[in-house]
């Protein structure tokens, strides 16, 4: 009997970083959640294909609000482990709204893929504070082979679980090769690249790393002379090394303002671009605002005119109406008159007749 599984959850990521518990709960913005999707469909005894994704929104400030997604190579799953029912710490009962939730943990031979947008500028630079702590996350995600998901408690059945771990255990899982999984498919077809986010607390490079080894002449052209006091030489090295490091600081400082510079530089033209915008856009609504109010006059005119035509048409039809009603009274009278000229003579025929 085959098996498939079609999921996607809210879900929250937790990691070890530094000796630390790390976790990312929330994304940016925050009335969305991190989803976490899990494909599986066994094909035969031997190959079942499985897709693992999570999506994290952020906002980028080339692309607004976007996504980062962080996929999981099912041939890379060396260990997945599965506890039901634990209980959560404060953070993941908020992100999930429940009190007990579902503990997935990966382990893994190879590190998970970092997918962004193909027209997403590199390096990739956050429009907020919260997105860009969200992308110092994903860099340490990027970078570990140990991961761990929480869902709500019941949504992945058991049967499911074991056909995952047996799957895992018997390192039957394999990509899906269909297209539809392709990251070219990605964004509403607009297709995705993988990145390495940069470091965001890169460590100095180490004295020997970046100091060539002192220039010494040969013993043919050295004088001959007595080796100086051992303290003095360890008191030169130590000043020299202070002289460096104090200068290794300088330049990073230096480096940190002139990022800082390129970067408030890049925001300025950002803003020309939108403010270039705006005024094209005001202008384009002040044009739209003249021809509406074209519009509108030459509606009021017309409904003048109609008005006007209106009135004649009423006052001529008052007028006829009157006309019909004094032929109407003359037909009237003229009808009494004759009755009454009747009666006039009817009486003297009868007068005449008696006398």
């Amino acid at each position: 009997m085959s098996t498939r599984i079609d999921l996607s959850q809210s879900a929250v990521l937790e990691w070890q970083w530094d000796g630390e518990t790390r976790c990312l709960a929330t994304p940016d913005p925050s009335n969305t959640s991190i989803q976490f999707t899990i494909r599986l469909e066994s094909v035969s005894p031997d190959v079942v294909h499985a897709h693992f994704e999570i999506c994290i929104p952020v906002k980028l400030k080339d692309k607004g609000a976007s996504a980062i997604y962080l996929r999981i190579s099912p041939s890379s799953i060396t260990t997945f482990q599965h506890s039901s029912s634990t209980i959560p710490s404060d953070v993941i009962k908020r992100a999930l709204n429940c009190t007990v939730s579902d503990r997935l943990h990966f382990q893994l031979d190879t590190k998970p893929t970092l997918l962004v947008p193909t027209d997403a500028r590199e390096p990739i630079v956050a429009a907020r504070p919260r997105s860009g702590k969200i992308i110092d996350d994903l860099h340490q995600l990027s970078q570990i082979t140990c991961l761990s998901i929480y869902i709500k408690d019941t949504i992945i059945s058991n049967n499911q679980i074991q056909s995952i771990t047996k799957g895992v255990s018997q390192k039957h899982l394999k990509p899906f090769p269909s297209p539809d999984f392709d990251i070219s498919r990605m964004y509403g077809g607009e297709g995705a690249k993988t990145i390495a986010l940069p470091d965001p607390d890169p460590k100095p490079p180490s004295y020997t790393e970046h100091t060539p080894p002192p220039y010494t002449k040969p013993e043919s052209l050295l004088p001959a002379i007595d080796p100086p006091d051992t303290r003095k030489r360890a008191r030169q090295n130590s000043d020299g090394e202070s002289s460096i490091s104090q200068v290794w600081e300088e330049l990073q400082r230096m480096q940190k303002r002139m990022v800082a510079v390129d970067t408030l530089q890049q925001e300025i033209r950002d803003l020309r671009a939108h403010n270039t915008k705006l005024q094209e856009d005001l202008t384009s609504l002040q044009k739209s605002h003249q021809d509406l109010e074209e519009e509108v006059c030459s509606l009021r005119l017309a409904n003048a005119d109609k008005a006007d035509l209106e009135d004649v048409d009423r006052i001529e039809m008052l007028d006829n109406i009157a006309a019909l009603t004094s032929k109407v009274d003359y037909l009237d009278r003229g009808k009494d008159d004759d009755a009454f000229i009747e009666r006039v003579l009817l009486e003297i025929r009868l007068r005449l007749a008696g006398g």
